[in-house]
């Protein structure tokens, strides 16, 4: 009895740890995901900043005329 008691938690912990394995995987796919999302659209900001910027440059120089 004790035997079938130990295989029983041996089973268990083994599904635990599988399960926990799984887990973490899935949360590493999640981090990398979010991490290229966050780059692309940072990098989309400096994008529309920089383009904002020669815009208000030339409406200055523009002005100076």
């Amino acid at each position: 009895m004790f035997c079938v008691m130990v295989i029983f938690v041996d089973m268990s912990m083994y599904v635990v740890i599988k399960y926990v394995q799984l887990q973490n995987k899935d949360l590493k796919s999640r981090i990398l995901h979010l991490e290229g999302s966050y780059r692309s659209s940072k990098e989309g900001l400096v994008a529309q900043m920089e383009a904002r910027i020669t815009e208000l440059e030339e409406r200055l120089e523009n002005e100076e005329r």
